[in-house]
C-alpha cells in the first residue's frame, strides 16, 4: 500500500485520468499494484495490437514485417480472432493512404519522463515523476497547416468506431495531447491519427453457409469496408497545444499530485460509483468493490493478482529520469 513518505511516485495519463474518474479504483491500481486475473476490455486490446503493427510500420519494417508483429503480439495472449482480422485489416487501410508521409520519423513509441512542476513557482516535486510513452515524433519535410518543415510534431494514433463529425470535437479535452507537448518540450503541433473500425461481423455458418468465414475472407471484407469511404475509417487532425492550455494542465498535473497525498495522509479514497459501468463496460474492480467486507479477502486472492503499476514502461529509465 502507498504511504505519505514514498519517494518518486511515478504518475502517467492514464494513472492522473484514474485518480479523477475514481479515486478507488487509481488506490487499487496504482497503491496496491493488483489487476484482475482475467480482463481485458476489446477495445483496449485491439488499440495495442494496432499500435505494434504502426510501431514496427513508422521504424521502418513494412508492411509485411508489421503484420507480422500484429501476429507475434496476438499470439502472446491470444484472445478474439475477429480482433485480429480488424487489426491487420485497419494496419492495410492506413498503409494504403498514408504509405508516402512527408515526414522523418524521430522516434516511434518514444518514451521520456520528468518530475512534475508546481505551477506557481516552478520548482520541480521531490515525490511525483510524470511518465509516459509516445506513439510517434515526426519532424515535416514540408510545412503543415500549423507545424513547419522541420519543427517537431507528435503523432498520436487512437482506434475509434466510424469517425463522424463529433469526433474533432472531443479531442482538445485529452490531457495527453498538453502533457505529453510539456514534457517532450519543443512540440510545434500534435496530430491525431485515427483508425476507424468498420462495423461488420464475421458470418456465421447458417442454412446459407456450411462453414464461418475464415480469417482471410473476414479481412479482406473488412478492408474493402475501410478502403471504399476512407474519410469516413481514417482521420488525420492537426491540433496547436496553445500556452493556456498548458499552464492548465500544469494545474491539473499539480493538483492531482496533492489529491494523491491528502488521500494517503488521510486514508480516504473516495469511491465514485457512477464510473462502475463507464467506459468499457463494467469497471475491472467491481466484483471487489461490491462485496460484502467478509467476502472481499476471498475475492481479492481469488480473482486478483499484484503487479508492479506501468508495466507499459521501462522503469529504470523512468526512474533515473531520462527525457527523450
Amino acid at each position: 500500500a502507498g504511504t505519505e513518505g514514498r519517494m518518486n511516485t511515478i504518475l502517467t495519463q492514464s494513472a492522473i485520468s484514474t485518480m479523477w474518474d475514481c479515486q478507488e479504483l487509481y488506490r487499487l491500481t496504482y497503491e496496491e499494484g493488483l489487476t484482475p486475473i482475467s480482463f481485458a476490455p476489446r477495445a483496449m486490446w485491439l488499440g495495442a495490437l494496432v499500435h505494434s503493427g504502426l510501431d514496427c510500420w513508422h521504424q521502418g519494417g513494412g508492411l509485411e514485417a508489421a503484420l507480422e508483429r500484429i501476429e507475434i503480439e496476438f499470439a502472446k495472449a491470444g484472445g478474439d480472432r475477429d480482433d485480429l482480422c480488424m487489426a491487420r485489416a485497419l494496419l492495410r487501410g492506413h498503409v494504403n493512404r498514408h504509405h508516402d508521409d512527408a515526414w522523418e520519423v524521430i522516434g516511434s513509441e518514444v518514451q521520456f519522463a520528468g518530475p512534475l512542476l508546481n505551477p506557481c513557482t516552478g520548482f520541480p516535486s521531490r515525490k511525483f515523476t510524470f511518465a509516459g510513452k509516445a506513439d510517434l515524433l515526426v519532424r515535416p519535410t514540408k510545412d503543415m497547416a500549423i507545424a513547419k518543415a522541420g519543427q517537431r510534431v507528435l503523432v498520436e494514433h487512437k482506434t475509434a468506431g466510424p469517425i463522424d463529425g463529433g469526433y474533432i470535437q472531443k479531442i482538445w479535452t485529452d490531457l495527453q495531447l498538453a502533457a505529453y507537448s510539456i514534457y517532450l518540450g519543443d512540440i510545434a503541433s500534435v496530430i491525431y491519427n485515427v483508425l476507424g473500425k468498420p462495423q461488420i461481423r464475421r458470418l456465421e455458418a447458417n442454412s446459407r453457409r456450411s462453414e464461418p468465414e475464415s480469417d482471410e475472407a473476414f479481412e479482406v471484407r473488412l478492408l474493402d469496408k475501410i478502403l471504399e469511404d476512407p474519410l469516413k475509417y481514417s482521420l488525420r487532425h492537426e491540433v496547436f497545444i496553445g500556452p493556456d492550455r498548458i499552464l492548465e494542465v500544469q494545474a491539473q498535473l499539480w493538483r492531482t499530485a496533492q489529491m494523491i497525498l491528502e488521500a494517503r495522509r488521510s486514508n480516504t479514497w473516495i469511491k465514485n460509483t457512477r464510473h462502475c459501468f463507464a467506459n468499457h463496460g463494467t469497471c475491472r474492480f467491481y466484483p471487489l468493490c461490491s462485496a460484502p467486507e467478509e467476502a472481499r479477502q476471498f475475492v481479492r486472492e481469488n480473482h486478483f493478482e499484484q503487479r508492479e503499476p506501468h508495466e507499459e514502461l521501462n522503469l529504470n529509465k523512468v526512474k533515473g529520469e531520462e527525457i527523450f
